[in-house]
């Protein structure tokens, strides 16, 4: 058993327009206090519905993000988010325990690749926001990353990106001689990631 458990991660799967696999969430939790108890033996049940269940594929996405519609709405690939909280360790004297605290969240980059041929709306914000030095903070910009089900139309889950600022635009590697869609892949960095999810999501019976 655990008591007074905190996440302390939340991991989203990479997303590939091409991928057949199931897609997993994963979820990390640090407990203050954890104890060994007998039990009686048996099996715990957990039903699961597998037809809902397989709703969820990485090739079933929809990626937003303001003002770069057209470029966003190409994206093949986003690689996987990982969104970690820092705890630390809040000793009582009394108790003679820890007290879990949380401190600060650690939030990943965004990181997607697109076909060149959509890119240049990415390249101009690029080339405006670097190398021009129009980076203040209304330069920025939100967006959205939707999981959707197997009919490209229910949502099941949604990350909201804010404050979004482009720092690397660059060729994807390509393999000597493949003859494959030239591509560039992007990376931003974002101040504030949050999560939601539709009742769809629900997989169990």
């Amino acid at each position: 058993t655990f008591t007074n458990a905190l996440v302390t991660e939340v991991g989203m799967p990479a997303l590939d327009a091409r991928s057949k696999d199931a897609a997993k969430m994963t979820l990390k939790f640090k407990p203050e206090l954890t104890r060994k108890v007998p039990t009686q033996g048996g099996k715990v049940a957990i039903p699961i519905d597998a037809k809902r269940q397989k709703q969820w594929l990485p090739a079933n996405f929809r990626l937003k993000i303001n003002g770069l519609e057209a470029s966003s709405s190409r994206v093949n690939k986003i690689e996987a988010l990982t969104i970690k909280q820092k705890v630390t360790e809040n000793a009582v004297g009394e108790m003679r325990d820890y007290e879990q605290e949380p401190t600060s969240v650690e939030v990943p980059n965004l990181v997607f690749t697109l076909a060149e041929s959509h890119a240049k709306p990415l390249y101009d914000w690029h080339e405006d926001f670097v190398i021009k030095g129009n980076n203040a903070q209304d330069k920025e910009k939100g967006g959205t990353l939707e999981y959707l089900a197997s009919d490209l139309k229910t949502v099941l889950f949604t990350l909201t990106f804010k404050n979004l600022g482009c720092f690397k635009v660059a060729p994807d590697k390509m393999e000597a001689g493949a003859e494959g869609v030239r591509r560039i892949k992007a990376e931003m960095y974002m101040e504030d990631v949050r999560f939601s999810s539709s009742p769809s999501a629900t997989f169990g019976k």
